[in-house]
């Protein structure tokens, strides 16, 4: 994990969330070819770019696609988050672990999805 992207979701979860219709807006952008962290994607001077991309949510923009869910983060140890969310209608009795909070969220965001309940 490089320090700088502690605050958004890793590549390979931004790669699994695109892939699981998670909506492609944002302002920080994987360049999938290059693995670079962006601010916004480049745009040539044609007005399009053929490089692929995949959104890299924010802990807050996290937050924002879970917003019907209670969702629990909390730090475990030095390098590890684990998260749990609940509702009035469900609970996910399966926590989700990840080095950072961002990727925590993502991993919940898949599972609820993954089980119908997004």
């Amino acid at each position: 994990m490089k320090d700088q992207n502690w605050q958004v979701v890793s590549l390979e979860l931004s790669k699994e969330l695109k892939k699981a219709g998670y909506k492609q807006e944002g302002l920080w952008w994987w360049d999938i070819g290059y693995e670079a962290l962006r601010f916004g994607k480049e745009v040539t001077e044609y007005g399009h770019d053929t490089r692929e991309y995949a959104v890299a949510p924010t802990v807050a923009e996290m937050g924002i696609a879970l917003a019907n869910w209670q969702v629990v983060t909390r730090k475990i140890n030095a390098t590890e988050w684990s998260c749990y969310c609940v509702t009035k209608f469900a609970h996910t009795p399966e926590d989700q672990f990840a080095d950072t909070e961002a990727d925590c969220r993502a991993k919940m965001y898949l599972h609820l999805k993954e089980k119908g309940l997004l």
